[in-house]
């Protein structure tokens, strides 16, 4: 396997473990300031998409780390589904009669893809608890088939998230 970059040809058969870390650079090395200015634009989309149920930025990096610190919990758990896709689904429904506003985040491997959106509420809640699908690699394509997305996916580096979630902890201790 090679890595393409203008600048560098290199074999991975050299590089042992740096591929990995390469290719993941190569596709999206982001700070902690861009992928909260992606994240902020994300969210700006999805409440820019309709009228209420509209989201607060930091009700973002609250549901994301609520979601880790319980996903971590499970590993722990059943270590066998460390290295299994698995996603979250959250959405703000509590303007009745309104779309909800909704997003997802999907983990596989070292990437995280976010998405958000808006939907009939009882849909999107259905979507969420029973009709979602099997293959969690599937969800942000029966997300697109079922529901109105606010822009294609946000790819980040698992990494360079928990980075991001890091330096909000932070700033609110600070």
């Amino acid at each position: 396997m090679r890595i393409a970059h203008p600048r560098w040809n290199v074999q991975s058969s050299l590089l042992g473990g740096l591929e990995q870390a390469l290719s993941t650079c190569y596709l999206r090395c982001m700070t902690p300031q861009e992928v909260e200015d992606a994240l902020r634009q994300l969210v700006d989309k999805a409440n820019a998409a309709g009228p209420g149920n509209q989201w607060e930025f930091e009700e973002l990096s609250e549901w994301l780390t609520g979601y880790l610190s319980g996903r971590d919990e499970e590993v722990e758990r059943f270590p066998g589904e460390e290295d299994e896709a698995h996603w979250d689904l959250t959405s703000t429904d509590h303007e009745f009669g309104k779309s909800a506003t909704f997003f997802v985040a999907l983990f596989f491997g070292d990437e995280v893809q976010l998405v958000g959106g808006r939907g009939d509420a009882a849909q999107v809640r259905a979507f969420g608890e029973n009709d979602f699908p099997d293959d969690a690699t599937q969800m942000i394509p029966e997300l697109r088939r079922r529901f109105e997305l606010v822009s294609a996916p946000l790819v980040v580096a698992r990494r360079e998230l928990d980075e991001w979630l890091a330096a909000q902890r932070r700033s609110l201790d600070t």
